[in-house]
């Protein structure tokens, strides 16, 4: 069933592992390889808040799972800011790249970016150290 509410979103994240880091590697970050543990139902994972299988399995908990949302709302609030000042100065251009002041971190034409040609999508990353970096 999909995760509808935001509500359900924290409780699924506060239930996942700290260890876990995708299956498109061999083990977890706690060196667990993920074809040792059992197999489960369709839907179902023990990095997902089934700790029966795994002596290692440790939920990341409600704080963490709320800050981690809260680190990636801002994150795409200050993109969505940079992405604005991109398209503001290029005004509707394709096929272009260049770098601008960047309005998160206020750096002098630290922000570089590039519009594709064939889709508009941007690739952009201030040169500030933390700062927005994206691709579309």
């Amino acid at each position: 069933m999909p995760i509808k509410t935001e509500d359900e979103q924290l409780q699924h994240q506060a239930k996942k592992c700290v260890h876990f880091n995708g299956l498109q590697n061999k083990e977890c970050k706690a060196g667990v390889d993920y074809k040792s543990l059992p197999e489960r139902k369709w839907g179902s994972f023990i990095c997902f808040g089934e700790s029966e299988g795994c002596q290692k399995f440790q939920a990341t908990g409600m704080e963490k799972a709320k800050a981690d949302r809260d680190l990636v709302m801002n994150h795409f609030k200050d993109a969505m800011i940079a992405r604005k000042a991109i398209t503001d100065h290029e005004k509707g251009k394709r096929g272009v790249h260049g770098k601008i002041n960047c309005p998160v971190c206020n750096g002098v034409e630290t922000l570089h970016y590039s519009i594709a040609g064939y889709n508009g999508h941007i690739h952009a990353k201030c040169k500030t150290e933390n700062c927005v970096a994206w691709m579309e």
